[in-house]
């Protein structure tokens, strides 16, 4: 027999419950306004707004995920009091996006999380007193950045970029931030997540000849890699889907290597470590004089 959908109760006894905490009905009252949330008229996701900022960590959270998209300047007060009483990390995104300038800088100090300083680029990188530090971003952030701000960047820099976005992701052993991919597909290094979206946002930014020459060296590698030996005898082994995914990737990550342009393998050898890194997650051969690497 089917469960009966609970019907909606008047949502000003609920929200009534979950204020005064009424012991037995405050799980239930939560789930129903978080349900109903989006349904609502603005008075009442205000109110419910202002009681969750009052509310627990994890209810500040939820809160301040909506007042990035349902900002009022009259929740500057409450959440200024919040965000110096407790520095929540939630809290310094609605911070960062809606709070005067001056205030911002004033509180430098304290956005020490994950994302800050990207958002703090994203809000003053128009400023011409503001100088963007590049060594605290990730490559795909700068590139997102200047797409964001429509601000010039020069080829061989963007160029440069896409390439220390795979380096990254080859040296974190970054399998987990690629798409999955099912034997019988072509494989291509865009299929690197943050790569792909990173050169789509040079191709729309028109920054050649970098737009075109990478995306040239990403096909020159997808067929190297879709003509190897080594997937194509992969290929023909039985697996899940993912442990294929996996150990296809280590396939691509050594050719992408191997065909890395000179200019990319002298800044890799400047990093002895990287290289040697490289060289014994993908079994490659250094030669140290050339400055090349090659497959066992």
């Amino acid at each position: 027999m089917e469960a009966k959908q609970k019907r909606n109760r008047p949502i000003r006894l609920v929200l009534k419950e979950y204020i005064e905490r009424q012991k037995g009905k405050i799980v239930d009252a939560r789930e129903e306004l978080h349900r109903r949330f989006d349904g609502l008229d603005w008075s009442i996701q205000r109110k419910i707004l202002l009681a969750y900022l009052e509310a627990s960590r994890t209810e500040r959270e939820w809160a301040c995920m909506r007042l990035l998209k349902l900002w009022d300047d009259s929740f500057l007060p409450l959440v200024r009091r919040i965000w110096e009483e407790y520095h929540d990390e939630c809290c310094s995104w609605v911070v960062i996006r809606y709070f005067p300038k001056d205030y911002i800088m004033d509180q430098l100090d304290f956005f020490h999380f994950d994302k800050n300083y990207f958002h703090i680029c994203l809000r003053f990188g128009k400023d011409k007193e503001f100088v963007i530090d590049k060594r605290k971003l990730p490559p795909e952030d700068i590139i997102y950045l200047y797409y964001c701000l429509e601000l010039k960047m020069e080829s061989d820099e963007a160029e440069g970029l896409l390439y220390k976005i795979i380096i990254n992701t080859m040296s974190n052993n970054g399998i987990n931030s690629c798409v999955p991919v099912r034997r019988n597909e072509w494989f291509h290094p865009t299929t690197i997540y943050y790569l792909n979206k990173a050169l789509n946002y040079v191709k729309e930014m028109r920054i050649e000849p970098a737009a075109t020459s990478f995306s040239q060296w990403c096909d020159y590698v997808a067929a190297a890699v879709n003509n190897s030996p080594e997937l194509k005898k992969l290929r023909k082994n039985r697996m899940y889907d993912w442990d294929f995914s996996d150990k296809a990737y280590q396939i691509m990550f050594k050719y992408i290597c191997i065909h890395f342009p000179a200019s990319v393998l002298d800044v890799i050898c400047e990093k002895s470590s990287l290289i040697k890194e490289l060289s014994d997650n993908f079994d490659l051969e250094i030669d140290s004089e050339n400055m090349y690497l090659t497959m066992e």
